[in-house]
């Protein structure tokens, strides 16, 4: 009896610290493996956070930008106007200037109505000639844009009307011709009475160089060439010259004088001629000047336009 309670004993405690043991496994497993779900169910919870917050935010700048007002549109211009332009603080002439624009500024403009561009340049913002503006950021500006813009700064401001200006514009004529051979034209002013004279204009390098001719008549040139011939004077002395423009400026090529005045100053019937102030014959006289004047390839030099119709071609 002794022995049997003895073999049970320890086998009923081996069997009791089997399941202690086999308790403490399962519940040490069953930890290990449910700590990846609570992760994956903490990550998914904070991905969906996330995605409310940017689209929380989304929502957010949508209400902004719509509650924002869109910019006023322009377009862009530059000035043309060779001496700049002015902006001013309202649409008329007798209006403060608020800023002056050189020449080939860029300038934003709103509209144009009645002749005033509503503009703005840089900081400041008013109202300017459109006259003067030409669309584009000046970047592609052509020579015909720089020639007829100098053309036309160059009439506004000699010409006048009757009571201002050193040509007047009741008393001028104008034209457009190509005296030399490049591919921009040369102005032409001349006066409706001798004492106005005559004037011819040339562009170059952003310039417009000037050849004054004085009275009326005898102005010819020879298209393509450059050469100008010119034949003026009274009472009975009469100057000539022969030009040449060339690379932007008017050089004296001749100079000769038929003067009807003997030397005591009183008229005759007997020209006398001078080239260089040397005193020649009449031959040599005229063999001179046709050795570099072609008279029967020459034109004469003539007003076919008047003010008006000037500034609409350069415009």
């Amino acid at each position: 009896m002794k022995a049997k309670h003895f073999i049970w004993r320890p086998a009923l405690v081996l069997l009791l610290f089997m399941i202690v043991i086999s308790t403490t496994c399962l519940t040490g497993c069953g930890y290990f493996f449910s700590r990846p779900k609570e992760a994956a169910q903490v990550e998914n919870a904070s991905s969906g956070q996330e995605v409310q917050d940017k689209s929380a935010g989304s929502a957010l700048k949508g209400r902004q930008a719509a509650q924002e007002p869109e910019a006023p549109a322009t377009e862009t211009y530059c000035v043309k106007a060779m001496s700049g332009l002015r902006l001013r603080a309202a649409a008329n002439t007798q209006a403060d200037v608020v800023s002056h624009m050189p020449y080939k500024s860029v300038v934003e403009v709103y509209e144009i109505q009645n002749g005033w561009a509503h503009a703005r340049f840089g900081e400041f913002e008013g109202y300017c000639s459109a006259d003067y503006l030409l669309p584009g950021d000046g970047s592609d500006f052509t020579d015909m844009a720089l020639w007829k813009a100098a053309y036309l700064n160059y009439v506004n401001r000699v010409v006048g009307d009757a009571s201002y200006g050193y040509y007047q514009e009741d008393y001028v004529s104008f034209d457009l011709t190509y005296v030399d051979g490049d591919d921009v034209p040369e102005m032409v002013l001349i006066g409706s009475y001798e004492a106005i004279g005559e004037m011819l204009c040339t562009y170059h390098n952003g310039r417009v160089e000037t050849l004054p001719l004085g009275r009326l008549g005898g102005t010819s040139y020879i298209p393509g060439t450059g050469l100008i011939y010119h034949k003026n004077g009274n009472m009975g002395c009469y100057p000539c010259e022969v030009y040449k423009l060339a690379g932007g400026s008017f050089k004296t090529l001749l100079e000769g004088l038929e003067d009807y005045n003997d030397e005591y100053g009183n008229y005759s019937d007997y020209a006398r001629y001078f080239v260089g102030g040397n005193r020649v014959s009449e031959t040599e006289f005229n063999n001179r000047f046709a050795a570099i004047y072609d008279f029967s390839k020459s034109v004469p030099m003539e007003g076919s336009m008047n003010l008006s119709q000037l500034r609409s071609k350069l415009s």
